[in-house]
């Protein structure tokens, strides 16, 4: 196979395991998966790493605990992603912090239940005291009563943590000018117009 042109009007031999289309969290975390393997990867992106809906994201990993009164299953996958992303990418990955806030006349009820859920979903909350919150945020409204931390951490960096495990990276790459290199045929997606014979 040969690859497209570096720049320098010379063509090179490219070989690879396999090629991953598109940059977003989807196909960097599949190509430094693959690299992390033992494969040789190539990552091909049209725009920038990112450029799509990955970069569109608020990039936060929620520790479960939104989740925990209406959805525990929800939760317990939540704090999953969250420990394992934590373990597998801590480079990538910062711990912003953030409280669960119960106000007065807010149902107490649904307090109670929100921290037996957040236990058995393996969140481990613990309250804090509303003095010892106001500390921490300032902001904090004055008619918090009870107050527990809530483990929300942001996912910075994970588009780009495939470049430290020896994947290549053709960013600004139209797949088109990939297939012409790799003498690949890709056919256009069937226009809205035409209809199924």
């Amino acid at each position: 196979m040969k690859a497209a042109g570096d720049g320098s009007g010379l063509r090179r031999p490219l070989k690879t395991d396999v090629v991953v289309i598109g940059g977003g969290a989807t196909g960097a975390g599949v190509a430094r998966d693959l690299a992390l393997r033992g494969l040789k990867v190539i990552l091909v992106e049209r725009r920038d790493l990112a450029a799509g809906a990955t970069g569109r994201c608020h990039g936060l990993l929620h520790s479960g605990v939104r989740y925990s009164v209406k959805d525990l299953p929800a939760a317990m996958e939540c704090i999953l992603e969250n420990r394992v992303l934590k373990e597998v990418a801590p480079q990538a990955i910062e711990d912003t912090g953030g409280f669960m806030v119960f106000l007065k006349g807010d149902d107490p009820r649904y307090l109670e239940r929100w921290l037996a859920n957040t236990q058995q979903a393996g969140i481990g909350c613990e309250e804090i005291p509303p003095g010892r919150a106001l500390e921490l945020e300032p902001n904090l409204s004055l008619d918090a009563e009870r107050v527990s931390p809530d483990f929300v951490v942001s996912e910075c960096e994970g588009c780009r943590m495939q470049i430290e495990h020896g994947s290549s990276l053709a960013a600004v790459h139209p797949i088109e000018i990939l297939a012409r290199a790799l003498s690949i045929s890709v056919s256009s997606p069937p226009s809205s117009a035409s209809k199924a014979p």
